[in-house]
């Protein structure tokens, strides 16, 4: 099997929003297109308009849309471990016959459209789409599922897509971490290791714009002398925003310093996210109005990473694989990262990042405060950082890997491959 043998691959994404896993999806069919322009390129959204489609455009791919029904959209586990487990998981059990309901109509008219399309792989990225696109099986073609969460954090979902798992011929883990998983939870379903890429050429090394950030931040402009560390993710109640909030309240230093939270709330899910007022709230009950600000998410975010001088990581549950680490390292800057999950398979501690205790407020605290006090610690690591990520997570690499995936796939699928229904 050849890379020219694969024609037409066909992505699925439900989000339309640019998070974490849908700007990873854009690295990926770049890749592929680099790397083979002889591969039509689709990808199918649950909604009809959003920046993913947009993006994916302009890179050449192909778009369409089957419309997930609201309900679906919205439901999800995240309420089980920041809402109440027995409250969650009442409201779940409440609107189960409906998203049933809704789940079939959604599956036989994604089975459809990709019927329409043709292709000769359907790579899944995301845990709704896994789930959908499997129900009944695709009969015409080999389905990757490219897992980007832990199972182990979806209780639920994994006891479904365990039901479904056989329609799937292969999954792709974002981590080693990731992929240990998958095998502890799917056991039938072989996996590959394929580290997300970024850019390299978009995030790059330079100076930044500090006072633009007070600026957007609303905040005076910072005296001299002032380091910046800002934390960049979606508001996620995973992502640690409340830890970080927290931490800086802990930090004695004469160092002058600033934090910057920079995201927003992008998904659907109910009860997955922090509102800023709720932040807002947090850094006041601190007294923090004055050193932390908040930023929307940027169009330039590389130039954002250009502007801090500590990149903070701060996931308060393992994460699976961290693209913010990527992106600040790529930009040449020292980062914290919660020590825990894919993000500690991506630095080597005290040569280009810095550790600390996943959820322990004070060891983040004694981190930052760290680099805070060590100008030339912080420069060591900046420059080790973007050597690292050159070397190991340039996206250029993805495309020929996903295409021996997709060709191995191809090899060893059965002409009669089914999956089970629901």
């Amino acid at each position: 099997m050849t890379p020219s043998s694969i024609r037409r691959v066909v992505f699925l994404n439900h989000d339309v929003h640019l998070g974490g896993g849908e700007l990873s999806l854009m690295d990926l069919m770049a890749s592929l297109g680099d790397a083979a322009p002889e591969v039509e390129r689709h990808l199918i959204a649950g909604s009809e308009a959003g920046p993913l489609l947009d993006r994916a455009r302009e890179a050449g791919v192909h778009t369409h849309h089957v419309e997930m029904p609201p309900r679906l959209s919205r439901r999800g586990e995240s309420a089980l471990y920041f809402r109440g487990r027995l409250n969650a998981l009442a409201r779940l059990a409440a609107g189960a016959p409906l998203t049933l309901l809704d789940g079939s109509t959604y599956s036989r008219r994604l089975h459809r459209k990709i019927h329409e399309l043709k292709p000769d792989v359907v790579h899944s990225n995301a845990m709704k789409t896994h789930l959908f696109v499997s129900v009944g099986g695709l009969k015409t073609c080999p389905l990757v599922w490219h897992v980007r969460d832990f199972l182990r954090t979806r209780p639920l979902m994994v006891r479904v897509l365990r039901m479904v798992s056989s329609s799937a011929s292969r999954a792709i883990g974002i981590s080693q971490a990731v992929a240990q998983d998958i095998r502890d939870f799917l056991p039938g379903l072989p996996v590959d290791v394929v580290y997300d890429g970024i850019n390299v050429d978009l995030f790059t090394p330079g100076p930044g714009n500090g006072e633009a950030l007070d600026r957007l931040a609303g905040l005076a402009t910072a005296p001299p002398g002032t380091v910046r560390v800002g934390l960049v993710a979606t508001y996620a109640r995973w992502k640690g925003h409340d830890l970080l909030i927290e931490a800086a309240s802990r930090i004695a230093t004469q160092t002058p310093f600033r934090v910057y939270i920079i995201g927003g709330p992008i998904y659907s899910t109910k009860g997955s996210q922090f509102s800023e007022e709720e932040l807002r709230s947090l850094v006041a009950r601190h007294g923090l109005e004055d050193r932390v600000g908040f930023i929307p998410f940027q169009p330039d975010p590389a130039e954002i990473y250009r502007s801090l001088d500590i990149v903070v990581h701060a996931s308060t549950k393992p994460e699976p694989y961290g693209r913010t680490i990527v992106e600040a390292m790529a930009a040449s800057r020292p980062v914290v990262i919660s020590n825990d999950g894919g993000a500690a398979e991506l630095f080597h501690e005290g040569v280009d990042g810095v550790g600390f205790t996943l959820g322990s407020a004070d060891s983040l605290s004694g981190a930052i405060t760290r680099l805070l006090d060590d100008p030339s610690l912080r420069d060591c690591l900046a420059a080790n950082a973007r050597t690292n990520a050159v070397e190991r997570f340039h996206r250029d690499r993805l495309g020929a890997q996903v295409l021996q995936i997709y060709e191995s796939v191809l090899e060893r699928r059965s002409p009669a491959q089914t999956g089970p229904r629901l």
